[in-house]
């Protein structure tokens, strides 16, 4: 059974962000991922939404631009991070095999 996220809002004086190992998604909102979990995806359902918008109509929503920002500065470490993944998963596919 997974244990529950402890989340609590960054304008929430009583949370300690100092001494908490905390994993920040965006400035309002604070995640504290369980320790034995592996977070399995890059993007929230709004993201997607704002990309998919874009994509299909041109339309930038709300939250685009710093959307832009953050896809620009992460994507070195996120295509690292896959290239790993991805060499883990064939090494341990081969010695199934």
């Amino acid at each position: 059974m997974l244990e529950p996220m402890v989340v609590a809002a960054a304008t929430d004086f009583n949370f300690d962000l100092a001494r908490a190992n905390c994993y920040c998604r965006n400035p309002f909102i604070v995640t504290i991922p369980n320790k034995s979990n592996m977070r399995t995806y890059l993007l929230t359902e709004q993201e997607r939404k704002i990309i998919n918008k874009f994509l299909d109509t041109d339309e930038k929503l709300e939250g685009f631009k710093v959307l832009l920002h953050r896809c620009r500065h992460s994507q070195i470490t996120i295509k690292t991070d896959l290239e790993l993944v991805e060499r883990l998963l064939a090494k341990t596919h081969k010695r199934a095999s």
